[in-house]
C-alpha cells in the first residue's frame, strides 16, 4: 500500500510540472512574444494657410483608443485582452474604440484583410457616447496581418488599429 501511496504522489507531481509547463509555453507564445496593441495612430496636424495660430477649441473628432482585443467589459466598457498579436484559431475579435472631441453620429470600423474590407461595421452613438466596439468573426484561412480603419460616417479618417493572426 504503501509503494501505490508513493507511486501515485510522484505522478502527481509530473502532472503537476507538465500543466505548469504547459501553461508557460502558452504564455511565452502568445503573451511575452507580443509587442502589445497596435497604438492608435491620431489625424496629421494640418499647417495653418495663413500665419495666424488656429486654437483646438474640441469641435474636431478625436480617436483616443483604438485597440483590438479577446473580450469587452460591456459592465466597465473596457476592452479586454489587448494584444497586437492573436491564435489564427480563435473564434471572435473585437476591436474597441474611444473617442473624444466633438461626438459624430455614425463611426464606422472597416476590418480590412489582404487589402479588401471582408467587414464594415455602421456604429450610430446614441446619447453621446464615447466608447463603441465591433465584433469580428475570424477563421484559421484569416491567418495573416489585419487593420481596423476608423472613420466617421461622413468618411473622416481617425486612425487605426492593426494586429495579426498567426
Amino acid at each position: 500500500m504503501m509503494n501505490f501511496i508513493k507511486n501515485f504522489k510522484a505522478f502527481w507531481l509530473l502532472e503537476l510540472i507538465l500543466l505548469g509547463a504547459g501553461f508557460f509555453l502558452v504564455y511565452h507564445e502568445f503573451i511575452i512574444e507580443d509587442a502589445g496593441p497596435a497604438p492608435a495612430t491620431k489625424p496629421a496636424a494640418v499647417a495653418p494657410a495663413s500665419n495666424e495660430n488656429i486654437a483646438w477649441n474640441g469641435a474636431q473628432t478625436m480617436l483616443e483608443t483604438a485597440v483590438v482585443c479577446l473580450d469587452i467589459d460591456v459592465e466597465n466598457k473596457k476592452p479586454l485582452l489587448a494584444k497586437g498579436r492573436f491564435s489564427k484559431y480563435i473564434d471572435v475579435l473585437f476591436c474597441y474604440t474611444e473617442i473624444s472631441g466633438a461626438i459624430p453620429d455614425v463611426l464606422v470600423h472597416d476590418w480590412i484583410f489582404e487589402d479588401s474590407v471582408p467587414y464594415r461595421q455602421r456604429i450610430s452613438l446614441n446619447r453621446g457616447e464615447r466608447r463603441v466596439w465591433t465584433k469580428m468573426t475570424m477563421s484559421p484561412d484569416k491567418a495573416g496581418r489585419w487593420r481596423v480603419d476608423i472613420r466617421t460616417g461622413n468618411g473622416e479618417y481617425l486612425g487605426s488599429a492593426d494586429f495579426v493572426l498567426k
